[in-house]
């Protein structure tokens, strides 16, 4: 029997390290609580269920990404540093992208993420409709390319330096956002 509570946090972060181990279509609550030392049912007193347990693991990817944004002066420089960040986290995380787009994230989930995601850029002087579109397109470009190299790896390396080809995507999004917001009324 294992000695430390079970609680959400030591849940989802024990379904990180199966999903670093086995890769994505090994983590379910079986394989979970035998990794925990407990019953599957008894992660559901703390995780409704493989949902949950997704939004969550998800959820923590996002929120190690903001954290680790250092202090910048431009919203430029935090949109860069917040792709760079995302495209660090995620390849840090086997099968990133799957569990990203695996994940059933309720309308609830979504304002909570594009808070977090978004205040940075509106103490900027953004608005939020901006800033929530700017995060997003950077998101949507970092989990594609994740998507590709994941997948794709190797081979597709060989045809596209793959990183170079994601920060020279991202930025230019930035360079298109920076006009598209200096030629917005005053």
């Amino acid at each position: 029997m294992n000695a430390q509570p079970l609680t959400p946090d030591r849940i989802v972060a024990e379904a990180l390290a199966l999903l670093q181990e086995a890769g994505f279509e090994q983590v379910s609550l079986r394989r979970l609580a035998a990794r925990l030392g407990v019953q599957a049912m008894s992660i559901y007193w703390h995780i409704s269920g493989k949902d949950e347990l997704l939004r969550r693991m998800a959820g923590t990817v996002f929120r190690e990404t903001v954290h680790a944004i250092p202090e910048c002066t431009t919203w430029q420089a935090w949109a860069r540093a917040f792709g760079m960040g995302l495209w660090r986290v995620q390849h840090q995380v086997r099968d990133a992208a799957r569990l990203i787009f695996s994940a059933r994230y309720s309308e609830e989930d979504f304002r909570n993420i594009a808070h977090g995601m978004t205040a940075p850029l509106v103490e900027f002087g953004l608005s939020f409709e901006e800033a929530m579109a700017l995060q997003s397109s950077i998101q949507a470009l970092v989990i594609g390319w994740t998507g590709f190299d994941q997948i794709f790896g190797e081979p597709l390396g060989q045809v596209i330096p793959i990183e170079p080809s994601m920060a020279a995507g991202l930025d230019a999004l930035i360079a298109g956002w920076e006009a598209r917001l200096a030629s917005r009324p005053a």
